[in-house]
């Protein structure tokens, strides 16, 4: 780790292995360590109607990460309902982003978050995260 800059990080992505509950409960479905990733820092995205906030990153996977996020795909998923594989990552990449709250009532006030990915090829990821108040 000492080669990053402070501009950078490694985060772990996890597979979602079950999806019994909602964001805010996403916790308490079955999850499973699946490999790490380069994190560049957030540059924010200035938008008009927002009422959040939105940043950009670039997500990068390794030789080692990519191929450990394969084998991690091919030992969950049936052949037969298999997504593409750089789906089902963006995916689970969109999981560690996401946010919600465990409140009983809309309009609670807590910030919520979802990210929105593009790949870029080469193992690398654009990540846009939007995070908004709940009202």
């Amino acid at each position: 780790m000492s080669n990053l800059t402070p501009r950078a990080q490694l985060i772990p992505i996890d597979a979602r292995v079950t999806f019994r509950y909602v964001t805010g409960w996403a916790s308490e479905d079955r999850w499973e360590p699946m490999t790490l990733a380069r994190l560049t820092a957030a540059v924010p995205v200035h938008r008009e109607d927002d009422d959040g906030a939105t940043y950009r990153h670039l997500l990068t996977f390794g030789p080692r990460g990519w191929q450990e996020a394969k084998q991690t795909y091919k030992r969950l998923l049936p052949r037969k309902e298999r997504p593409t594989f750089v789906r089902w990552l963006s995916h689970m990449v969109a999981e560690y982003f996401a946010q919600g709250c465990r409140c009983e009532h809309d309009c609670c006030g807590h910030m919520q978050a979802y990210a929105s990915l593009r790949y870029l090829g080469r193992r690398r990821f654009s990540v846009e995260r939007r995070t908004y108040p709940n009202v």
